[in-house]
Order: C-alpha cells, then structure tokens, then sequence
C-alpha cells in the first residue's frame, strides 16, 4: 500500500464553500414505485404559492408534487407522459423533472419528505427513466417565504424508454385549475416571467440540459424569477466505463422519427462461434424483390412464420424458421415475440426468442397504397423487405431489407428511403430470454467499428459505492462484484485523475480499459467466493478542508481469462462534500 486511506484524505485541500448542495436529510420514506401517486403529506408551515397558501403536498413518483389543503384541490392521478398544458389544467403543481421514472427497491431507491418549519424536502432518491438503469437524485425544496429550490443529479434526463411520449420531460410551477399557458422559458440561463406559470418542456427523449444543476425560483408575485447554478462542493459519485471481460448479449438505440438517422445506411452481424461482430465496414446493397417474392405479415400487427431453404446458425443452435412481425422486427425461430406496435426497450432485451430490430416501429402495409412486407429466398441467401410500408395512420413509407445467410448465419440489415413516420424507432439485436440491461448507443457511431455481441451476456467485473463520500460519513465503502472465482483477494487502486478508457490490450489484458491515473495508493480487500463480490471501506473524515476534492477508483482481480490472469473493473469518481 502506497500511503494509508486516512493519511490519502488527509493529504487533500480545498478552499471551496458548499452552497447550492441537496437536503441530505430525507425525512419520512413514502415507498418506491412506477406513476405512484403518494398519501398526502404535511408541508410543515403555510406555504404561499401564486397568491394562495397551501399546508399539503401529494408527491407523484414521477418527479413533481402537487399542492393542497387537506386534499383540496384534488391531486390528479399519476401520470407518466407530461404536457405543458396539463401543468395548467390539473391542481396546483411543482415539477422537479415530470418524467416516466421509477423507482425500484432493488436499486435502494425511495422517495422522501422531511417537513420542518423552516422548510420542506421532496427528494426522489436513485430514481430511474423507465426501462434504463443509471440512477439519479430529484429534489425539491419549498420555504415559508415562497421561495423554490429545485435540484438534479448526475444522469437526470427524461429518457423513458417505454413510448415517445413518456420520454417528454417538463420542468415548472403553475397554480393550475385553468391557468393561462404562457410560452417556455429557457430555465438554464437566470431570468423572469410575470406570469405564475413558469416551465421549460423537453419533447424528445436525452435531451434535458439540467443535470447536476440546481434552480432558484423566487416568486415576485405575480411571477417568478429564477436563477441557476451547479452544483459546489457537493458530495457526488460516479460510475463510468465497462469492466471487463464484459459480453453484451444485445445492443439497442431507440429514436425518435426527427432523430432516426440510419436513412440509405447497412450493418452487417457477422456469425461467429460464441456470437456476432456487428459492423457498418462491410459491402452491402439493397435488392430489389423479384416477382416471385411473397407477401406476409400483410396486416396491422401481424405475425407470419416462413421456413427456410436450409437450417442457419443461430444463438444455440440453428432454426429452420423465421417469424416476421408486421412492425419491423424478425424472431430468429419458429415462436415469435408478438406483434407489439409500441417500441419498449424493457420488452425488447426480455423478448423470450432471439430477435433483430431493423427498425420496430409502428407499421400497417394493409393500408390502402402501403408497400408490402416482401419475402424470398435466392440460392442460400433469404430476403425480407419493408418495400414501401406506411407507418400507421399516415402515408408516410419506410423501405429496408433483412438479407440472411443461410449458410454462415450472417445477417446484414440494409435501408433506403426512410419517410420517418409519427412513432419512434427502436433498432437493435436481443439475444432471447432475460438480456443484462444496457445503456443506449448511437448505432451511427458505434457501428463504424464494430460491436460484440456474446450468446450468453456476462457482466465484467464491476466497482460502485454504497453511499455518498459526505464529510463525516464513516460508513462510506466501495462494492466491488462480479470478481472471478478463482480470485482470494481484490485489489482497489486510486487516483487523482480519471483516465480516458487506456486500451490495457498491450498489457496482457485484452477487453479491459483503464479509467483511473492511479498515482496515489492502493488497497487489498478480500473476495468472497463463490458469490464474487467485495468490499473496501473508506471512512470520510469530518474535515472542511475535504470540501470539493476529487478522487477516482478502479479495481482489479485475478482470471485465467486474459493473459496477465487480471481483470479490470470500471471507474468510479467522487466529490467529497456535504
């Protein structure tokens, strides 16, 4: 060990003062859960909002609160998807980040109220975008003056993978029952409206440009003004990069029709023993269907199995069928997955038969002058192709094409015109059964090189912290899992600096990646096997000259699996503060 943990924080400083930090005190737990709306609450004093007074709240998992007294106005029900307008129509309300979120207990997620008379504390703790995993803080503070303080933490974004239009965000404060809606305003640089509406809406999914920043909102009845800032000194952790030897069993990029960019691009997946390499870098074209194609899935919502010429390779094994849905995504089976219309990450990587999404998105070729779903098989290659297809509603044509390999078990995927229709597009390949749930991918980048994709998905080794490093916190560790089983120890090294993902490959440690400068010390902690998990303590001292210093961490452990017989996990980054 280079220098002792204790002697590591002392040897930090910093002049910083925390000011804009989150309530860490979260009060009473409500529970967890997805569009919950909870049992009214106390406020703690008489809180003037828009010319009224109000001693409730009523606080919806889905990250706002509305406001009452004694339940009057009424709360409306939970709901997922948000809308400038509902803001003003509904009961009096704060939205914090009004987005399809949820809030799992498996994630040690929970949402609070602390009510004092000085002030009261809404806090949406690890919440979640529906259907993705990188948890994030929601808080919002309410004081006897009138005043509002809003904040969000890393990875806050509205990005509900379960519709389009769930993954609409909306930040503001309206007293509601029939307001006037006046026009956005651009709550990331300070301002004012004499109007007691005031909001910021994020129609498409990952585009919230607040995160890990905080908002003062200070009526001036009427009205309000608003002033933004980061986050200082405030205590924060972050998880970065992929441990390694990580093997993804799906990869996924889910879009809006304005946002849908693989227009007159391909991509190739090309079979290999344990899996798929998946690349833009190979030739390819679109073939025109001949006369003799066949015409399936003709239908709203349809579903057509077709055999093939000749069994093909497939994850665990090979098939003789294919089951093509009307709606843009083929089963590599005899079973399909259904004829589902509205793209869903979460069903998606649960899909119970291996699948590729070309372009799942809500097609009907039985509408009057729609393409058809064309099938055929030329020697040992079968082609599907949407070859005009109308999305839903609309006259608006899609034209792609499946062109499978009968013999080797590659498949490319190939588009021409894509007229974008009013509903999202998921594209992307699920191995069947229950997938590890990954982040999304801009496929127009990642497919320039190449993806791996493994018939069983193994997660690499992996580093995370059980808390917050807020000054004081002497419980304050590091958990460590997926360690190999042939590892007794664990090893944690830690830096001043994150690294930008080092390629380890010229070490003897092919796959893993380097994302800490690890030039300050190190620590041993054992492993425990078989259940491949550790822990390492790190007590933060109660000390303000540890105010805003920075530290990253990165693990390692011993495999048989690379040639150097170690693994890496991914980074973590810490701020101490409060």
């Amino acid at each position: 060990m280079l220098k002792s943990l204790p002697l590591l924080l002392a040897s930090f400083a910093a002049s910083l003062t925390a000011q804009g930090c989150p309530d860490r005190t979260f009060g009473t737990f409500l529970g967890v859960g997805d569009d919950t709306v909870f049992t009214i609450q106390p406020i703690g004093f008489a809180f003037p909002f828009a010319g009224a007074t109000y001693t409730d709240v009523h606080v919806c998992a889905n990250g706002y609160l509305f406001l009452s007294n004694g339940g009057v106005p009424a709360p409306a029900a939970g709901d997922f998807s948000s809308t400038p307008l509902e803001l003003t129509t509904q009961a009096p309300r704060i939205a914090v980040l009004w987005n399809d979120m949820n809030h799992l207990a498996a994630n040690n997620a929970g949402i609070y109220v602390n009510a004092t008379a000085a002030k009261c504390t809404i806090t949406w703790d690890n919440a979640v975008n529906y259907g993705m995993t990188t948890r994030f803080l929601l808080q919002a503070q309410l004081f006897p003056s009138g005043e509002v303080q809003l904040f969000w933490g890393k990875g806050a974004t509205n990005n509900s993978t379960y519709n389009f239009a769930a993954g609409s965000g909306v930040v503001g404060l309206s007293p509601g029952m029939g307001a006037a809606l006046p026009a956005a305003s651009d709550l990331s640089t300070a301002g004012s409206s004499p109007s007691d509406t005031v909001f910021e809406h994020w129609p498409l999914q990952g585009s919230f440009d607040l995160t890990h920043r905080s908002l003062q909102l200070i009526p001036t009845n009427p009205g309000w003004a608003w002033v933004p800032s980061t986050w200082a000194a405030c205590a924060d952790s972050t998880d970065y990069g992929i441990g390694c030897l990580d093997a993804a069993d799906s990869f996924y990029e889910l879009m809006a029709p304005a946002a849908f960019d693989l227009a007159n691009t391909h991509w190739t997946m090309v079979r290999t023993a344990t899996g798929y390499t998946v690349t833009n870098t190979l030739p390819a074209a679109l073939v025109v269907p001949s006369p003799a194609a066949t015409i399936v899935a003709n239908g709203d919502d349809i579903v057509t199995t077709v055999t093939l010429a000749q069994p093909m390779p497939v994850p665990g094994g090979t098939t003789t069928q294919l089951s093509i849905s009307s709606n843009g995504n083929i089963a590599l089976s005899s079973l399909g997955n259904g004829a589902g219309f509205a793209p869903d990450v979460g069903n998606f990587l649960a899909f119970a038969q291996t699948s590729i999404a070309a372009a799942w998105h809500d097609y009907n070729p039985a509408l009057a002058g729609s393409g058809k779903v064309l099938f055929e098989q030329v020697g040992t290659t079968a082609y599907v192709t949407w070859d005009g297809v109308y999305s839903y509603l609309s006259t608006a044509p899609d034209k792609f094409q499946y062109q499978f390999d009968l013999t080797t078990g590659d498949v490319t995927v190939v588009y021409s015109v894509m007229s974008l229709g009013a509903s999202e597009y998921l594209v992307g390949y699920s191995r069947g059964g229950a997938s590890p749930r990954t982040e999304p991918i801009d496929l127009s980048v990642a497919l320039g090189g190449s993806l791996t994709m493994a018939d069983t998905g193994v997660q690499g080794l992996t580093l995370t912290t059980n808390g917050l490093p807020l000054l004081g916190n002497a419980g304050f560790q590091f958990d460590v899992s997926n360690i190999p089983a042939v590892s007794p120890v664990g090893l944690l090294f830690f830096g001043d600096q994150p690294a930008p993902g080092l390629d380890l490959g010229f070490l003897g440690m092919p796959g893993c990646r380097a994302y800490s400068s690890a030039n300050l010390t190190s620590a041993v902690f054992p492993a425990v096997q078989p259940a491949g998990t550790g822990t390492q303590g790190l007590p933060i001292p109660n000390s303000g000259a540890l105010v805003g210093a920075g530290l990253t961490a990165q693990a390692l452990a011993f495999t048989l699996a690379t040639p150097l017989n170690l693994v890496a996990s991914n980074g973590t980054q810490l701020v101490l503060g409060l």
